[in-house]
């Protein structure tokens, strides 16, 4: 009976070390695993070293997330910069959390981009007490969300994410142009491969899907952009204009862990923003969409001219754009 427990137990053991090793085995594939998606993710990283003293940058959405992230860099590079926030709470922390860890101070301004009023008063005070404007970075986006309204009666994703972007570059254009050379930055999104822009449906009233809106949305962001660098090309005037595609964190607060695992972090998701923005050798660089801190190729359907042209006729008809605030270095 000795013997025999003996054995029995010998055998429970060997069973048991076997067990352990497949366990330990698994766990170290996991992490090997873990290490390479993370890396992969990760993409590409600025690695200029330039510095931004006495230059005024401006960061829409910059009280989380990318925005916050790029507000950091900027910020550690003795860059001025004003994060524009609608949630004044929030803006506050984001702004006593950036100067805590850079030792630089962030102004704040709230800025609603989905109210076209509080676009035309953030654009006026900060012409009024602004001499120069050197780097604009277009950040902020909201969605994918339910079908809702702006203030104004827009859809909101594309009132907030193309509309108010629309009309606070416009209106900060004769002041970037004066501090001349500087850099309007679009942040828009590698979801713009998975749809198209339908001119007659902005507003929704055709048909509506979140997704489908949000897509939208990204998509005239790129055309705006590719559409401004055209028209200040044909007109000889000088602005260094980019399109990052960093992944929103939005998403990441979507779809939780697997995100974290798959997306990039927001400090990862900032890199081609901060690379748009600092990189020396991009000094001549216009309407070029980059990818991990790289030029990359956009695909057809956002390169078609004269929908571009008439997306911009929609825009300026939806915000009531007028003479007086049709920027002079545009005519």
């Amino acid at each position: 009976m000795i013997t025999s427990f003996k054995l029995s137990s010998l055998e429970e053991l060997q069973e048991m070390a076997a067990s352990k090793s497949t366990f330990l085995l698994s766990i170290a594939a996991a992490g090997i695993g873990y290490v390479i998606i993370r890396k992969f993710v990760a993409g590409g990283k600025s690695t200029s070293l330039a510095r931004l003293d006495g230059k005024t940058v401006i960061i829409t959405g910059a009280n989380t997330g990318i925005g916050k992230e790029t507000a950091r860099d900027l910020a550690s590079r003795g860059a001025n910069v004003i994060i524009a926030c609608r949630n004044k709470t929030k803006g506050k922390q984001a702004a006593d959390d950036i100067k805590q860890s850079t030792g630089r101070p962030v102004t704040l301004r709230q800025l609603d981009l989905s109210s076209l009023t509080s676009v035309r008063k953030f654009a006026a005070e900060v012409n009024q007490e602004l001499e120069h404007l050197d780097i604009l970075i277009n950040n902020a986006a909201v969605g994918p969300c339910p079908f809702s309204k702006s203030e104004d009666g827009y859809e909101l994703q594309f009132a907030t994410n193309q509309l108010g972007h629309f009309l606070l570059t416009l209106l900060l254009l004769d002041l970037l142009h004066k501090s001349a050379p500087s850099r309007i930055i679009v942040v828009s999104g590698k979801a713009y491969e998975y749809g198209d822009l339908d001119l007659d449906n902005l507003n929704g009233k055709k048909s509506y899907h979140q997704i489908t809106a949000y897509i939208q949305s990204k998509i005239a962001n790129i055309m705006f952009a590719l559409e401004l660098s055209a028209l200040l090309k044909e007109l000889g005037r000088h602005l260094d204009g980019g399109m990052p595609w960093p992944f929103s964190c939005l998403f990441i607060r979507l779809l939780g862990l697997m995100s974290w695992l798959f997306f990039k972090t927001p400090k990862q998701g900032a890199q081609t923003t901060v690379h748009c923005a600092v990189a020396e050798e991009l000094e001549d660089v216009t309407g070029q969409y980059f990818s991990d801190c790289k030029p990359k190729q956009l695909m057809p359907h956002v390169l078609d001219v004269n929908k571009r042209k008439e997306l911009w006729k929609k825009c300026a008809e939806m915000v009531k754009l007028t003479d007086a605030e049709l920027p002079k270095c545009l005519q």
